[in-house]
């Protein structure tokens, strides 16, 4: 049996499993030659080469697995090609590979990310809430799962406006206000972002931190009445 799994966004890629175990994975940058590869469509040329890796054909494939970040809602057309194809949220994949992986057979399982999927398209079992008060769509920032016997169970998620759609927007109600930096993922991108000058070079941040004074910027994290304030 074949499974390929994509992921659509930043830093697109594919990976093919034959009988359970992976055979073939890369990224879609170590083809195209750009960093942090993104786009809209999938990464055909990722796709392809597992495909060549293992002399086969899309029509080989019997599960496409796919998820992705603000084009979630797209990911039912472009699995398509695919004669079996699924969608997990960003933040659901987020869950599958740290629990799957782990020697843990039942466990908590924490997503704290910057940006995950859209919440309206989100079909996990558990109530969510697609906008905030002032009508912005909401998308993925923090998840709870509970992981038992090889099975994820969501618990509770949270979810904040996509700093682009804000940006498109005109003009705000004077009583709104949007606040960003509301998630421990968010905060690295910001850090990232001034730093960098990109928010997708977060996992730098994480490798700097080991370096960090912690007699230094107290301030910037702030843990109150189990509320995170930043």
């Amino acid at each position: 049996m074949y499974i390929l799994g994509v992921n659509n966004g930043h830093d697109r890629a594919a990976v093919l499993l034959k009988n359970g175990r992976v055979a073939v994975g890369i990224e879609q940058e170590r083809i195209d030659r750009r960093k942090h590869s993104s786009g809209k469509e999938l990464p055909w040329e990722a796709i392809r080469y597992c495909l060549d890796f293992e002399n086969i054909s899309i029509q080989d494939i019997d599960l496409a697995v796919g998820t992705g970040l603000w084009h979630f809602n797209d990911l039912p057309r472009l699995l398509t090609p695919f004669k079996k194809a699924t969608c997990v949220s960003h933040h659901l994949a987020h869950a599958y590979s740290a629990y799957y992986l782990s020697p843990f057979t039942n466990s908590i399982v924490i997503v704290w990310d910057g940006i995950g999927s859209y919440m309206g398209q989100i079909t996990e079992n558990i109530s969510l809430s697609s906008s905030d008060q002032s009508g912005l769509r909401l998308y993925e920032a923090e998840s709870f799962y509970l992981a038992k016997a090889n099975d994820i169970i969501p618990i509770k998620k949270r979810g904040v406006p996509n700093p682009k759609e804000v940006m498109e927007i005109e003009t705000l109600p004077a009583d709104v206000s949007v606040n960003f930096e509301q998630s421990l993922g968010n905060m690295y991108s910001s850090v990232s972002s001034y730093i960098f000058g990109d928010w997708r070079e977060s996992g730098k941040v994480m490798g700097l931190a080991a370096y960090g004074k912690t007699d230094r910027f107290a301030d910037v994290k702030l843990i109150e009445k189990n509320d995170l304030d930043l």
